[in-house]
């Protein structure tokens, strides 16, 4: 057994508050990576759906429709395509690490809609 692993840190933008589309991407980024020998892909924070960070220029009342599509479109446990990821995932010589934005209805402590 080796003691050295190769890691991708994936820099690559998600296709922005659009869940399935950035899981295709990722699936097609862990795919290049295992198929370039790493043996942990490291995606970013919040990749899926992508990362809020108009939370850091607009107050939480105007940014009302982003935070709409956001929950539209964070990660439900059981989802189809989050399945099409951890499908991807299974390959026995990899392991990936992708940040998502859960559901609220996966959060316990989230706000009623």
């Amino acid at each position: 057994m080796s003691d050295t692993v190769l890691v991708a840190a994936v820099q690559a933008p998600p296709v922005f508050l659009d869940r399935e589309a950035t899981i295709e991407r990722a699936c097609a980024l862990l795919g290049e990576a295992v198929r370039n020998g790493a043996g942990l892909a490291v995606f970013p924070e919040a990749f899926v759906p992508g990362y809020p960070d108009w939370v850091w220029r607009t107050s939480a009342w105007r940014g009302e429709p982003l935070y709409r599509r956001l929950w539209d479109q964070a990660v439900t446990v059981g989802d189809p395509a989050v399945d099409q990821l951890a499908e991807a995932a299974a390959d026995p010589t990899a392991t990936a690490l992708a940040g998502t934005v859960p559901s609220p209805q996966d959060v316990p402590l989230a706000p009623d809609n």
